[in-house]
Formats: structure tokens, sequence, C-alpha cells
């Protein structure tokens, strides 16, 4: 009989030191004792069996149905899946194309009897728990390190590095590029497309040597790690990483981006109502433009806690509606709106006069000042602040 070897580690198992040289050698051992004789060994570093869709093991899968072997040897059934779904599914895939799946460990693999392969679902069901448990008990894990301000893991944004002690600390090489680039931004004098062509010009670029993108400046830009923050899940957590701008010139940052429809990106195309009116009565801060909770646009507040957010359409309709009930006008107000404001029996008579973007903006600025709605923890208008010559009817 012709065989492959297929042996895999994950990367956990590699840092473990699972070796793939010890299930091979296991193989060849076993091979040579049932005198059946080995054509080719497929190896997978690094990769998990809890997808089926890596790379050598697919090809292995093709190349075994062409007829390249009789059967793909294995050290144990865990090496082709954690899923037991998966294990069954290619077994029968296999046999289908008359091969078979053998094991040097198993031997409940290698005879086809009812009671072995029952013997095989079960093993396969404990594979399966194994996997999934382990993934639960990794992410509480990393749950628990992001409670403890250290970043869980992930890629490291511009400016940072970990050092030979896998502590997070700044670049040099790239820290001045994003340091500078907040400073910029903050000064109101760039889009985000107007400051990825300066940035271009000026040579900066990503540790792969390449321009940075408009897109990959928002993601930048919007990132909470250079205050010294971080995310996980849903959450915001403080981190024990050195930050690399202000907290200050962060959020002006977020305002200018929110300002100019989410930073310019084609992924952003909320017109932000309400910014620079909203105030988080959780944080007691601004609230600010995001899109950072997934595909709908939010008003969000960052603090020491989860984030406060409320979604943008919600709160700004409820806005709107609050104008049912506020009556007068201001000295401030233009002229065209002016006699209008005085004989109508609120102001939300002339919103649906007003087409532009800009201008409905405009307007609820006239009637609100600055930080003048305040949103409770719960996302409701807990309150809101009118600017002289307006009261509620």
């Amino acid at each position: 009989m012709n065989v492959v070897i297929y042996t895999r580690v994950s990367s956990q198992e590699q840092v473990s030191g699972y070796s793939l040289d010890a299930q091979e050698n296991a193989c060849r051992q076993w091979a040579a004792e049932q005198g059946y004789e080995i054509t080719r060994v497929y190896v997978e570093p690094g990769q998990s069996a809890r997808t089926d869709q890596r790379p050598a093991f697919q090809k292995m899968i093709q190349m075994v149905k062409l007829g390249i072997a009789d059967a793909i040897l294995i050290h144990k059934s865990d090496r082709i899946a954690r899923n037991l779904l998966d294990l069954l599914s290619y077994r029968s895939q296999l046999e289908q194309a008359g091969k078979r799946i053998l094991s040097a460990t198993e031997p409940f693999l290698n005879d086809d009897s009812p009671e072995n392969r029952m013997v095989t679902g079960i093993i396969g069901s404990v594979n399966e728990f194994y996997s999934a448990n382990l993934s639960r008990e990794v992410i509480k894990g990393q749950l628990q390190k992001a409670k403890s301000g250290s970043f869980p893991g992930g890629k490291l944004p511009l400016g940072y590095r970990r050092n030979d002690d896998k502590q997070i600390v700044i670049d040099d090489t790239s820290a001045e590029v994003a340091h500078h680039a907040f400073q910029e931004f903050a000064q109101g004098h760039h889009t985000l497309k107007t400051w990825t062509a300066a940035a271009r010009e000026r040579g900066y670029r990503n540790p792969r040597g390449n321009p940075i993108s408009d897109q990959s400046w928002q993601k930048i830009f919007r990132n909470p790690f250079y205050i010294g923050q971080f995310r996980w899940g849903d959450d915001l957590y403080d981190g024990d990483h050195p930050p690399l701008t202000t907290k200050e010139t962060f959020v002006e940052v977020q305002v200018l981006l929110d300002e100019h429809g989410g930073g310019g990106g084609a992924k952003n195309r909320h017109f932000w109502l309400l910014a620079g009116l909203l105030w988080s009565a959780k944080y007691h801060k601004k609230m600010t433009g995001s899109l950072a909770k997934g595909k709908y646009p939010y008003y969000r507040a960052a603090g020491p806690g989860p984030e406060h957010t409320v979604r943008a359409e919600d709160v700004e309709s409820r806005v709107v509606a609050l104008l049912d009930k506020i009556t007068g006008y201001s000295p401030r107000a233009r002229e065209s709106w002016r006699l209008a404001m005085q004989v109508a029996p609120s102001t939300a008579v002339i919103w649906p006069l007003l087409s532009a973007n800009e201008e409905r903006k405009d307007f609820l600025n006239l009637i609100f000042p600055a930080v003048g709605i305040i949103i409770a923890p719960g996302g409701a208008i807990s309150r809101f602040d009118l600017r002289e010559g307006f009261e509620t009817a």
C-alpha cells in the first residue's frame, strides 16, 4: 500500500513544543512495520484544525483522490480535524474514492468494523469538545488580560513594537510619523485625503515600506491605542502601554474627522448632524461620531468603562422631534428664518423647508449651544439647553 503522511501543529502547539518531526517519525516507523511505502509527506505548521481550509491539507486531499496514494497516514485523528463533522466528512469522501485514513497510534481508525466506527465518532466528539473548551479558556484568559491593562494580542499599530520581553514599547523608527500626524491633523488644515497626499510627499511609509492609504490613516486616527487605551471585543480598556499623543489632541482629531463626514473615507457616508452638540452624562465629555461599532453610525464617548454609545439615526430623529416643543427666535438667526420663527407655532415648521444637510446643521446650532443636548447612559435625552431667544412650549 502507498501512503502519504500528514503532520500538523497549531501555533499554540508549536509554542508548547509539539513536534512535527515526532509525528513524522512515528508514522514512518508504523508504515515500515506494516510494509507500506511512503510517497509524500505533507507538513502544515501553525495551522489550527478547527477549520478545514488549510493549504497543505486541501492539496493532499485532492491529490490522494486523484490516485497518488492509497491512504493518508496520520499520528492521531485530531491532526485531520478537531471537528467531528469534518473528520467524518473527509473520511467519507476518501472512502468514496477508494481511499482510507490510517493512524499510527489509534488502531480504531484502521479497521472498518461497526464498533471501530462508533469509537471514531466518540473520539471525534472528544476532540471537538477539547477544541471548544480550549477556545473558551483562551477567550477567558484574553479578557482577564485586557482587564489588567495588557493588550491581549494582535497586530500593533504604527509607532509601536514589542521588545525582547514581549512588552509593548514605542518604536523609534515610526513613532515620530504617528505623533506628527496627530499633531498636524488636529490643527484643522487637512481633510483625510489632503493629509494622505501630504504624508506621501513627505515619504511617510508603513512598516512594510509602502505609502499609507487614506483608509489606513483613518484607522490610525480612530485608534484609541495612541492615547494608552485599546478595544477588545465591544469594550474599551486602559492599557499599560505608553501613549503617543494626548487625549485632547485625539478628541480634536475625532471631531475634525466627523465634521468631514467621517474622514473622507468611502465607507462612511453618514452626515453627522449633531456633531458638537451632544454631551455624555456618563463620562462628562463631548460625544463624537464613529462607525467603530460596525456598519451603523454611532455617537460615542470613551471612558474608564464600556463606551457610551447611541445610534446616530435614533438620536438625530429624537432631536428633530424636539423641535415641536421649541418656539421663539434668536437675533443670530438668518433674516430669511427670523419672520417664520416669530409666527410659527414651533421651530418644527421650518425644518421641512431646509433641504441641505449643512443648512439643517446650522439651524440646530442656532437653537442649541455647543454640547447642549445631554445623553443619559441608556441613550435617552435627559436634558437639553437652548440658546437665548428660544423656549419650550
